[in-house]
């Protein structure tokens, strides 16, 4: 499931810093566990905030990509 489906996402999402994406994986278990889905899924994790550094890298790299779709 993740890394087939999310691992771009994930990627994405934690800008390539490991204690990003784990902080990202704990909330998405944690979260999949306690509402009896026990899937982590990308509309899942998109209700996490984590760090800033991650987050900043997140919207640089949709900006970057937008940018280019542009052209």
């Amino acid at each position: 499931m993740l890394v087939g489906d999310l691992s771009s996402y994930l990627h994405d999402r934690s800008d390539g810093h490991i204690g990003s994406l784990m902080t990202l994986l704990r909330l998405g278990c944690q979260y999949a566990i306690e509402d009896g889905s026990e899937r982590i899924t990308k509309k899942l994790l998109d209700t996490f905030e984590i760090d800033s550094a991650a987050e900043l890298g997140r919207r640089q790299l949709a900006t970057k990509r937008r940018t280019a779709s542009a052209k």
